[in-house]
């Protein structure tokens, strides 16, 4: 279906509420939250203790209504990803049932990870979309990895923040995403310059920077704002999902 899929609101912390949190999923149907997770940096910052992802996890048995995405930094994460051990096991509970899609951020240019990883991680977690970026280091991922629930985001920027001269056109047989320096303060503005980009495609779009606190904590009054102006944008026979 053509159009704009869901809304990835990234970097809930330890200090956000959890109710309020999905609370304000419900309200808003097209939003997925986007928990960091990095092996080495949980609890600190813009990546929510294990504690923390846990209680969320817990929450969601009887508030099923909010969507989530992981967001996997560090070679340790992605490493236990690509290999289902751990808290990435396909014998953890609800872990495949919260998170429906879970973004590795990889840097192939690096060397730590190939395609074939990339492909490994999607055939050991069917259930669940697997998202790389998409930029100059990543150039090649969408020609060598095949795999149905495998899905590419636009962030040339990798993931600083960065808006792009441009949107990329939509051009790969696919679901993509959009990021790069979108918050409150410019979606109004570019939101129908994506709509364009992605064509008759289906696309979502992801912003983390603008919206944290000068203290770098997630800033739920900013989240709600964009939810706002999405809303009175979307039409409202819209339909959201992955499933749909």
């Amino acid at each position: 279906m053509k159009g704009l899929k869901c809304v990835t609101l990234t970097g809930a912390d330890s200090s956000t509420s959890i109710p309020e949190l999905f609370a304000l999923g419900f309200q808003y149907p097209f939003l997925e939250f986007g928990i960091l997770y990095h092996g080495k940096k949980e609890g600190s910052g813009r990546y929510p203790s294990i504690g923390w992802i846990r209680d969320m996890i817990a929450y969601s048995v009887d508030h099923p209504s909010a969507k989530f995405s992981l967001h996997l930094c560090g070679e340790s994460a992605n490493r236990a990803f690509v290999n289902g051990v751990g808290f990435f096991s396909q014998s953890t509970e609800r872990f495949e049932t919260v998170f429906r899609r879970v973004q590795m951020n990889v840097n192939m240019e690096v060397g730590l990870f190939t395609p074939k990883d990339i492909s490994l991680a999607c055939e050991r977690h069917p259930n669940q979309y697997v998202i790389t970026q998409h930029n100059a280091a990543n150039k090649q991922l969408f020609q060598l990895v095949s795999a149905r629930n495998h899905q590419i985001l636009f962030d040339e920027s990798g993931g600083r923040g960065v808006m792009p001269g441009s949107w990329p056109m939509h051009q790969y047989k696919r679901d993509c995403g959009y990021a790069g320096g979108l918050g409150p303060h410019n979606i109004e503005a570019e939101l129908p310059k994506i709509y364009k980009a992605a064509g008759a495609a289906p696309f979502w779009i992801d912003m983390e920077g603008c919206l944290r606190t000068t203290d770098n904590r997630f800033e739920i009054t900013a989240a709600k704002h964009v939810a706002v102006i999405v809303n009175r944008y979307l039409l409202g026979s819209m339909r959201f999902g992955w499933d749909s």
